[in-house]
């Protein structure tokens, strides 16, 4: 009976294998509107960079800004969800350290999060 309750490996494999369908497949279905809107960002920030306070620095790191938001949307137009998960886990495997801080501070953030909820 109380296994009756407890679900098997094999389902959970079932489980978490139809999330990641799902959420690969929310991804897919956002990154045009995700991709138009990182273009949109890039536009503006380009058009408003040498207006702002701080002179030649902060007008080229403007820039700089403006110029990558532009090659994110052009990576997000160009790679699927298992695309990028690939090159995730790539980056994680050339740079394990870096990778693990992030993942500290991520956790320590949702826990604050959640922390907060109750």
């Amino acid at each position: 009976m109380a296994n009756e309750a407890v679900p098997s490996i094999e389902e959970l494999k079932e489980s978490v294998a139809d999330l990641g369908h799902t959420a690969a497949d929310t991804i897919n279905a956002n990154r045009k509107a995700a991709a138009e809107s990182l273009e949109k960002a890039s536009a503006a920030i380009h058009e408003k960079a040498d207006q702002l306070p701080g002179g030649e620095r902060v007008s080229g790191f403007a820039h700089k800004t403006a110029d990558r938001l532009k090659n994110t949307a052009r990576y997000v137009r160009k790679r699927d969800a298992n695309g990028m998960m690939r090159d995730f886990g790539s980056g994680v495997k050339t740079h394990p350290v870096p990778a693990l801080v992030v993942a500290a501070a991520a956790g320590f953030l949702a826990g604050r999060a959640f922390m907060r909820n109750e």
